[in-house]
């Protein structure tokens, strides 16, 4: 091959590697290697898509020939020896991962009280006393917590795909800490486990097992458990589209919202975008349809949910992020003094 088609099949491995068609551009990376065998940019893209391929001995054995020639600058080497600590890290069987979060929030009902003060009980109006109308505070928000995945030895070709198959954990403290309004803070204890096939830069199918303990101020208030599927496909190198289906047994333990234990479903989509700017904004949109069947009809419910989210990376190790969700129910009995059905929106 002339230099010419040498540049212009480099082009085109780059542009299938960066698009996620890895097996394309790992057999024209390997096209041009036998061709120039000297290429040691070449070589070192070779390794970069066998690392999205999950392939990451073949990856570590690519780098270190480039790590290991006499005429690789210094300053190259210093990038491949930091992508050969990446595969190091990426390829180990166990990975445990902690995490912190911290974030101010503002809440405008945090004691879930009606939109209005005044109520209507068999055409007498009644007014709301202040604890009974909704009460706002600002506060703090964490989330704390460590995962765990074990990466099996060996990869899986499926569909043409080289797929890999792990097992992800995670166990996490969520809290809403409200200024001066203890009786409201919300505290979610969560844990989480289940496999994961994964094709780099294709798709991700997994299913999650997972557990919930929610409390509010001192007391408990319920124990949530279910599954969660879902598969993700990854449309070019930087969005992926995500479908998922949840059935949660919802089961209350303080004895005035036991007629509310119920069976949860929910299926939903999300897109996801990452842009390549110095400050790496993506965005994420979701959209959710769901149905609670309780044991009494008043507490019941259907609806639906959006979200939109915004995430940035402002400095190193920082993360800003922004998010919207509004959710609307509508409650299928009546309630036993209004003698109305409730709607609500719940924005946040």
């Amino acid at each position: 091959m002339s230099d010419t088609e040498i540049e212009a099949r480099f082009n085109q491995a780059l542009q299938e590697s960066e698009t996620g068609n890895l097996a394309e551009a790992i057999a024209i990376f390997e096209s041009i290697l036998s061709e120039r065998p000297g290429m040691d940019r070449v070589r070192m893209e070779l390794a970069l898509a066998n690392f999205r391929a999950l392939n990451y001995a073949s990856a570590r054995s690519l780098a270190e020939q480039v790590l290991s020639n006499p005429a690789t600058p210094e300053s190259v080497k210093g990038t491949v020896r930091a992508f050969l600590q990446e595969v190091e890290e990426q390829s180990h069987t166990h990975l445990w991962t902690p995490y912190v979060s911290l974030g101010y929030i503002f809440d405008t009902n945090i004691n879930v009280g009606p939109g209005t003060d005044t109520v209507d009980v068999g055409g007498a109006t009644l007014l709301l006393g202040p604890a009974s109308t909704p009460q706002d505070s600002g506060g703090v928000q964490a989330n704390v917590g460590v995962g765990h995945r074990y990466l099996a030895p060996r990869t899986y070709q499926i569909g043409g795909d080289q797929a890999a198959l792990a097992w992800q954990s995670q166990v996490s403290l969520f809290r809403n800490q409200y200024i001066g309004e203890g009786d409201f803070n919300l505290n979610v204890i969560t844990a989480r486990t289940g496999p994961v096939l994964l094709s780099a830069r294709q798709w991700r199918l997994q299913l999650n097992a997972q557990a919930d303990h929610i409390s509010i101020g001192n007391d408990s208030i319920a124990w949530y458990a279910g599954v969660t599927p879902g598969f993700t496909w990854f449309l070019g190198g930087r969005t992926a589209l995500t479908a998922s289906f949840q059935a949660q047994d919802r089961d209350f333990t303080r004895s005035t919202l036991q007629d509310r234990d119920a069976l949860y479903l929910a299926g939903g989509l999300s897109l996801g975008h990452q842009f390549d700017t110095v400050i790496n904004p993506s965005v994420n949109l979701g959209v959710q349809v769901f149905t609670e069947n309780a044991d009494r009809s008043r507490r019941s419910n259907e609806g639906y949910s959006v979200n939109a989210g915004l995430n940035l990376q402002p400095f190193n190790n920082s993360n800003l992020y922004f998010s919207y969700n509004r959710r609307t129910r509508d409650y299928d009995g009546p309630e036993p003094v209004f003698v109305i059905t409730r709607d609500e929106i719940e924005q946040r």
